[in-house]
């Protein structure tokens, strides 16, 4: 609701606050909320930042669909974000690799994943902040 605010911090929620608590509430819907989900990054990370995997059934060839979204990565610089939307639920990773190899893959709790995803979002929103404030200074 607007203007509710976060027990814990006392900010107002973010659509990604919401989102994770969508997904707490009712997880049987994995591929809805994978949709959303995949939507919802889509909209705010760079299109070189994420990997989306789907799975498309001879149906959704033929009708020219995309297909179910089966797993979203985001990839932090030598980290990545993945959630692999199974049907127990949303699991999600972190996935450490060093020049494309994988090192290690640590499960985490969806509420964790979503945390990380949110820090990801703000360090990528203020290096984009900076370098606009750099390029206006350069463009006078």
């Amino acid at each position: 609701m607007e203007g509710d605010l976060d027990p814990v911090s006392g900010a107002e929620p973010t659509g990604l606050d919401m989102l994770a608590a969508a997904i707490r509430f009712d997880s049987y819907d994995v591929q809805t909320y994978g949709n959303v989900l995949f939507k919802a990054i889509s909209d705010i990370f760079p299109p070189s930042m994420i990997k989306i995997e789907r799975t498309r059934s001879l149906a959704d060839k033929l009708k020219g669909q995309p297909g179910l979204v089966k797993s979203v990565a985001v990839d932090l610089e030598g980290q990545m974000l993945l959630l692999v939307l199974e049907a127990s639920g949303p699991r999600g990773y972190v996935v450490k690799e060093v020049r494309g190899v994988t090192i290690s893959k640590q499960d985490v709790s969806l509420p964790e994943w979503i945390e990380r995803l949110k820090s990801a979002l703000e360090a990528v929103s203020s290096k984009n902040a900076e370098s606009a404030e750099a390029l206006r200074k350069l463009l006078g």
